[in-house]
């Protein structure tokens, strides 16, 4: 309930935990999302929305890939501010209630070959089917493990929720793996293997007045939400 799903998985020791985003519609010009203590969600709309301050959206451009003995999917951050219509995004911020307003504008991100898929209609949810097409696609899941985002094969149908989104993977280029690491952002751009921990918001820092303050002095100031003496 509640934009939530619980959805078997492939392993018994990956849990699928409450990051599906939680949203709701605002008075028609924007979606309002709930993103939990995983700090991580996915999100879909069908048309297309500003990203929230202090939220970082990424879609999956490539294929996965086997490194090390374990499978790897690169997520890209979208850089403009605007998750074009019907993409799916994974969402990384720290919990708290969001609002992503209507954008005027389509979006500069080219999302062609995103493999981020999702619903936003009318009803609270789509249940996606098994493939029985064996050269068609294998289906993910966003999952957590050991504190780490995740992606899990799902072996049996599943619930998508409003405003959320799923991972499907072309046969032809699926691993055999049950579960994908995510590397958010490319590795010669970041230098970062796949972590532990789900990535950082950026900081976003605004004095009493709400002026956003790029280098604050002593004082108390509202840095990602929050009240913090300086």
């Amino acid at each position: 309930e509640n934009g939530i799903a619980t959805i078997p998985c492939a392993k018994d020791d990956v849990v699928v935990v409450d990051f599906t985003a939680e949203s709701s519609m605002v008075a028609e010009t924007a979606v309002a999302v709930t993103i939990t203590d995983a700090k991580v969600a996915t999100f879909y709309a069908n048309e297309a929305v500003n990203i929230a301050e202090g939220v970082k959206a990424y879609v999956a451009l490539d294929a996965p890939e086997q490194e090390e003995g374990r499978s790897i999917i690169t997520l890209t951050e979208i850089k403009d501010g605007i998750i074009p219509a019907e993409t799916g995004v994974v969402l990384c911020a720290d919990k708290g209630e969001y609002s992503f307003t209507y954008a005027a504008l389509a979006g500069s991100t080219d999302t062609e070959g995103n493999l981020l898929c999702g619903y936003a209609g009318a009803e609270e949810y789509l249940e996606v089917a098994l493939s029985t097409d064996s050269s068609a696609h294998f289906n993910y899941v966003l999952a957590v493990e050991n504190d780490s985002a995740l992606f899990a094969k799902q072996e049996a149908a599943f619930k998508v929720y409003r405003h959320s989104a799923y991972l499907q993977v072309p046969v032809e280029d699926a691993t055999e793996d049950a579960t994908l690491s995510i590397r958010f952002g490319k590795k010669e751009e970041t230098g970062i293997e796949p972590s532990t921990l789900n990535p950082q918001p950026s900081t976003v820092i605004y004095d009493l007045m709400g002026r956003k303050v790029a280098t604050p002095t002593k004082g108390i100031y509202i840095v990602n939400g929050k009240k913090r003496v300086f």
